[in-house]
């Protein structure tokens, strides 16, 4: 597989850094943009385990160069648009992040929608791969993971759904007026 290919299925670059440049060869380096610390796990446990693979299977073709820690932008909000500017090559961009942006990957954030993380991915991923999704004509997108289903933060004890009844809910988008109806099974109170 050359180049091309394996970055077609290895990481998420911008349409028009794709087709406007030739990939690089193998002296040049792809920067990726990690807004969160080096200590964090997923840039541990995924991110950077990952480059390395990359790097090692490639025998140095394709060469990371990781910059965790907010070191080309910290704000992860503008994570799409230092890909855009050609700050990054490469970005961990999560769209809820970025509100107005990703709208269609907005609906797939609405609660109740997902059983867990993984349909939740499954789905995300089939969308953009049938085109379903609008939000990424910008961007070449290597992976589309959702999350699991959300939690509801309250100041008050909730141990059932009725302690939930009457009560005003806040989310990030702000598209609830007031608590759901959820299955009493969903409901896991946290310490």
């Amino acid at each position: 597989m050359d180049r091309r290919g394996f970055l077609a299925t290895a990481a998420a670059l911008p349409a028009a850094t794709m087709l406007d440049h030739t990939f690089a060869l193998a002296e040049d380096h792809l920067k990726w943009a990690v807004f969160t610390p080096d200590s964090e796990v997923t840039f541990r446990t995924v991110m950077k385990p990952f480059a390395e693979t990359v790097q090692r299977e490639t025998n140095g073709a394709v060469v990371f160069d990781l910059f965790p820690n907010g070191a080309l932008g910290r704000n992860p909000g503008q994570q799409p648009q230092m890909l855009l500017d050609g700050v990054a090559d490469l970005a961990w961009v999560i769209p809820s992040y970025s509100p107005g942006r990703f709208p269609d990957t907005e609906v797939l954030e609405l609660p109740g929608l997902f059983r867990d993380l993984k349909e939740s991915s499954l789905v995300a991923s089939a969308m953009n791969a049938h085109k379903s999704l609008r939000d990424y004509g910008d961007f070449y997108v290597v992976g589309l993971w959702g999350t699991a289903p959300s939690s509801i933060h309250t100041n008050f004890p909730v141990n059932s759904t009725a302690d939930l009844k009457g009560k005003p809910v806040v989310d990030i988008w702000g598209m609830l007026q007031h608590a759901p109806d959820f299955d009493e099974a969903t409901l896991v109170p946290s310490a």
